[in-house]
């Protein structure tokens, strides 16, 4: 990482003998540890000697700590984030996430890569533009392990906001559909109260329908872009690769393609070939 440029500001101890929210437009060294509940927001880059627990950290560039990031903390980095370990923890880095030892039921989202050379990733989420490498995936007992590489993590969160919203739409579009058929085709003096009430809404109930169609169509439209942006920032070469151990349990996506682990791998690396997941043997 970089020489810092800005005023490095060193705190001799843990973040909690200052007040929280703690905001420094520069670089902070903190000697000891961020505990449970503080907030930390630092323009430069951020150095934790100890660990972050239960926290809420933002980082304009780089994130190094010394110790763990555990108990649901929530990390936002400009730069690339490196730890000893991160567990039951949220972590955004906008190029890399380098962990020593392990990553335990964590979701992990890199621009770029997500890097644990010696470690083990059991559990969560880990979603890297470019690169996944892990020592160890998974764990004997089956652990729920999804690894997702080759398209940018905000790509994904996009087209999944925007795949529920379709869904959203669709179903609401059908269940208007129905709705309006039936009362045209009915005598409304033939309907009990309630469902007479219904039909004075006909005219607002087909705006409404309208109006969900068009919602529609640009939901459509805003897809089909995000898929060709998707193409156009596709990485050379997207793999995920594992030293030693994948076990049962791990769900593998390269680009859009799913490939369940369903048996106990060793030494392989997952990437694409024609459009499909394939296994490649570690030399």
């Amino acid at each position: 990482m970089n020489e810092l440029p800005k005023q490095t500001i060193v705190i001799e101890g843990d973040l909690s003998q200052w007040d929280s929210p703690y905001k420094i437009e520069g670089n902070l060294v903190v000697r000891g540890d961020v505990p449970d509940s503080s907030e930390i927001q630092v323009g430069g880059d951020l150095k934790v000697q100890g660990g972050v627990w239960a926290a809420k950290v933002q980082v304009g560039r780089h994130f190094i700590v010394g110790q763990g990031i555990s108990s649901d903390s929530k990390v936002t980095v400009g730069g690339s984030t490196k730890a000893l370990f991160i567990e039951k923890s949220i972590v955004h880095s906008r190029i890399d996430i380098i962990v020593q030892d392990s990553a335990m039921r964590a979701e992990l989202f890199a621009g770029r890569n997500v890097l644990l050379s010696d470690g083990a990733i059991v559990g969560g989420t880990t979603c890297a533009g470019e690169k996944i490498l892990a020592h160890r995936v998974g764990s004997p007992s089956d652990v729920e392990t999804n690894l997702l590489v080759g398209i940018h993590p905000k790509i994904r969160r996009r087209r999944r906001d925007l795949q529920m919203l379709l869904n959203r739409l669709e179903e609401g579009v059908d269940r208007l559909a129905k709705d309006i058929i039936f009362l045209e085709q009915t005598d409304p003096t033939s309907l009990p109260p309630k469902s007479r009430q219904r039909y004075q809404q006909l005219p607002q109930m087909k705006a409404r329908k309208t109006r969900y169609e068009n919602e529609l169509d640009q939901a459509r439209r805003k897809l089909v872009q995000l898929l060709n942006l998707a193409k156009v920032r596709w990485p050379p070469d997207p793999h995920i690769e594992v030293r030693d151990t994948v076990f049962q349990g791990v769900q593998v996506e390269v680009g859009w393609d799913l490939f369940p682990v369903t048996t106990e791998f060793h030494r392989v690396i997952f990437k694409m070939r024609n459009k499909t997941i394939c296994l490649v043997d570690l030399a």
